[in-house]
């Protein structure tokens, strides 16, 4: 599972660009904050986020993600790389969970973007319920950079899976919404991503739904 501590959020980012290869190239965002994905926490302590702490690096990064445009095509970057951190919050929905009743999740998500590859790695953990219940495990993200199904924008595809909860609830998901949009990036140099994920799981045997939409800001690291 993601087990960070409050004083080294930042560096949960390191591992999936090192998927990607290499370390990040800093990209300059002319107006705004550069860097959204930094100093979401303030530091001290150590181990995993609760509920409030996640909430708290929503109520960072909403309204910056809120306020700022979609990244036009020629802002994306073409070469270099980028890290990415944030949150995501949603549900997950069978027969067996909670009386067959929505179980709400929030977690914390963290993103490698290889421009010049058009490769995206990262990774989903740190989950704890709506009620304050902690679930190990991670997911894993697998994905591209599309630059030509959107006339006007980038386009982040992949797929998103894994187990969690000690293994007893297996995840298989994509990038992509209820209306079918796919993931994208927001600001005038690509400082946050938008990252909706939806899919399958199949808690203890009985199959069942996953929804989570994840806000992420890019880091100086």
């Amino acid at each position: 599972m993601i087990s960070i501590t409050r004083n080294s959020l930042l560096a949960l980012a390191l591992g999936a660009l090192a998927a990607c290869g290499g370390t990040t190239v800093p990209l300059p965002a002319p107006g705004g904050n550069a860097y959204p994905g930094d100093n979401l926490l303030s530091s001290g302590g150590a181990g995993r986020l609760s509920l409030r702490e996640i909430q708290t690096v929503g109520e960072r990064l909403a309204p910056g993600y809120n306020a700022a445009g979609v990244t036009t095509k020629a802002a994306v970057p073409v070469s270099g790389r980028a890290n990415y951190l944030g949150y995501v919050s949603g549900n997950m929905q069978a027969a067996n969970l909670n009386s067959g009743q929505p179980v709400g999740l929030n977690g914390l998500t963290e993103l490698g973007v290889d421009f010049g590859s058009q490769r995206v790695g990262g990774t989903v953990g740190n989950f704890v319920t709506s009620s304050g219940n902690q679930i190990a495990g991670n997911l894993n993200i697998d994905g591209t950079l599309n630059r030509s199904i959107n006339r006007s924008q980038v386009t982040i595809l992949g797929d998103v899976n894994g187990t969690i909860n000690g293994g007893t609830i297996g995840v298989d998901g994509t990038i992509t919404d209820n209306q079918g949009r796919a993931g994208g990036f927001k600001g005038n140099s690509a400082q946050y991503i938008g990252l909706p994920m939806r899919g399958a799981i199949n808690a203890n045997g009985r199959p069942g739904t996953f929804a989570l939409d994840g806000v992420l800001g890019r880091t100086s690291r």
